[in-house]
Order: C-alpha cells, then structure tokens, then sequence
C-alpha cells in the first residue's frame, strides 16, 4: 500500500494553506518577546511606575526588526506601525504579560494572586 495515498498528506498539505496564519504567529512571536522582556531586571517595575515608557519599549522590541528592515531599505521607519490591528495585538500581549497596575488596588491584588 502505498504509504502517500494512505496519509492523504496533499490533503492535509492543503488544508493547512488556507488557515489564516496572521494572527497565529504574530502572536506567538509577541508572546515570546514580551516575556523575554518582562524577565530582564526591572521590567516590571517600569510597567507598573512609567507604563507609557514600558509600552514603547515593549512595541520597539516587537518591531525592532521591521524598523531596522525599513531603515536598511530605504522605507519610512514609522510605515510598519500604520498596521493598527498588529500594535493593538501587541498591546494586548503586553498587557497581559506585564500589566501596569499599580500596587495597593484591587486590580493589583488580583494580579498577584495570578501570579
């Protein structure tokens, strides 16, 4: 029997190429870097005491390569970050990895007892 025909991978092959793939990776990829960031020292603290500076950074580690493809080829530097549905996918990410609360309120003692 020949093994092809029996696993049907064209058909599998397939059926994975019209998933809608946008979402998936990005956020994966936003995943990793946002917690790749929130465990260098004091990361935490700066989303909790300046979270505006936090959400840059944060959106500078994420786009840093886009940045930089742009400025190797000649682009606007600021052209990847018109795509809004990525930032806000990012933000999201960002918020739940290192949320900017801060300490003493309710929202904060929830949080902890996430952790």
């Amino acid at each position: 029997m020949d093994l092809m025909s029996a696993l049907s991978l064209g058909e599998l092959a397939l059926s994975f190429s019209r998933v809608p793939l946008f979402p998936v990776f990005d956020l994966s990829y936003f995943i990793v870097s946002i917690i790749y960031l929130k465990y260098e020292p004091g990361a935490v603290e700066l989303s909790r005491r300046h979270p505006v500076a936090s959400w840059l950074c944060a959106m500078l580690h994420c786009f840093g390569s886009y940045i930089l493809a742009d400025l190797l080829l000649g682009e606007p530097i600021i052209d990847y970050f018109s795509n809004s549905s990525s930032i806000l996918l990012a933000s999201g990410v960002w918020v739940w990895c290192c949320p900017p609360v801060q300490r003493g309120t309710v929202a904060s003692r929830c949080l902890e007892a996430r952790n």
